[in-house]
């Protein structure tokens, strides 16, 4: 896990950092030799990879055995199976390996973030120090001139006086505690998106009861005296619709038109739920009461009824296709009747 953290921090600061030119390599083995110097940013990639140089930018270094020896005036960004640390990063140290070593010699301007199976550390650190590790390793010259934050299995402390600041320990966290969290982070996710799908379909009903109540109550009435006539055209719109729009979009005039019939069949599709809400509760209040109610109220009973209905074993998933189709094909059937009440009334 350790690992994977720091992987994620070393990608984070290769795409955020400032990178005006970048110098590449890329081999089998990569080496650069003592007396050449990369004016810039250094990214080298291999599968052994020495770095000898001076690098005035920041070195990126990937492969399976990363050695760096020479002096890098930025940061040291660095992932391997074998690390080896002799050199000096005048900012920070990112590092992370299965075997990682910061020699005696090596130095570092800044923090360092170590992470792996087996560590040793033995150079200076000029700040602070954050290592996690199955076995971590304080060598004798090991100096640390800020605080240490360290996760290990087993660990051999630093000696007397080598680190300035606060020496502290953290436990690995636990595989079920971390489980849980997850488990509980998702279901808040779940529970918050659920609370956002319920507040924008009450306004999407809010809005069309508002605006086009007659045809709210021209599709409910559709539905209730045409129940398998509905139904039928709920499926046979599910399957034509899209068919109708792929072929248009086979052509090149026939494209927008395409466009708009699927934003016109996603938003019925989406709406289908009001529709639906508002004939149960309408049923409802019309067989207990015996009154008329405003088809809001009529909304907001009805969703409550399917929203309590869909999650009832086994059966919730034929409740909620049955009325979706119910009411989709009583939306796509009277959008007929609309258009020739329409070109009647010569609207259109």
């Amino acid at each position: 896990m350790i690992k994977r953290l720091l992987l994620l921090v070393i990608f984070a600061l290769l795409f955020t950092s400032q990178v005006f030119a970048l110098y590449l390599q890329a081999d089998k083995t990569v080496t650069l030799p003592k007396d050449v110097v990369i004016t810039d940013n250094l990214l080298a990639i291999g599968e052994s990879v020495v770095i000898n140089g001076t690098v005035t930018g920041d070195l990126l270094a990937f492969g399976d055995r990363v050695v760096i020896n020479g002096v890098v005036n930025g940061s040291i960004i660095t992932l391997a199976e074998q690390v080896e640390i002799n050199g000096v990063a005048k900012l920070d140290l990112y590092a992370a390996g299965k075997n990682l070593l910061v020699s005696k010699d090596a130095r570092v301007g800044k923090d360092a973030f170590l992470g792996g199976e087996t560590l040793r550390v033995a150079g200076t650190i000029y700040r602070t120090l954050k290592v996690a590790g199955k076995s971590v390793r304080f060598l004798a010259t090991a100096k640390i001139k800020g605080d240490v934050d360290y996760v290990a299995d087993t660990i051999v402390p630093p000696a007397a006086g080598a680190v300035l600041g606060q020496l502290s320990s953290h436990e690995f966290p636990k595989f079920e505690e971390l489980k849980a969290q997850l488990a509980k982070v998702q279901r808040q996710a779940v529970a918050v998106r659920e609370v956002i799908s319920i507040l924008a379909i009450t306004l999407v009903a809010l809005l069309v009861i508002l605006f086009v109540p007659n045809q709210v109550r021209l599709v409910n009435t559709q539905m209730v005296s045409h129940f398998w006539l509905s139904l039928l055209w709920g499926f046979l719109s599910l399957i034509i619709i899209p068919f109708v729009a792929i072929l248009l979009m086979l052509t090149v005039i026939g494209l927008p038109l395409a466009l708009l019939l699927l934003f016109a069949f996603g938003f019925g599709l989406y709406i289908s739920v009001v529709f639906a809400s508002v004939v149960i509760g309408r049923l409802i209040l019309d067989k207990l009461l015996q009154r008329e109610f405003s088809l809001f109220w009529a909304f907001v009973l009805g969703f409550i009824i399917i929203k309590l209905v869909i999650f009832v074993p086994l059966v919730g998933w034929l409740a909620r296709l049955v009325l979706f189709l119910w009411a989709f094909g009583a939306l796509v059937e009277t959008r007929f009747k609309a258009y020739h009440e329409a070109r009647t009334a010569g609207i259109l």
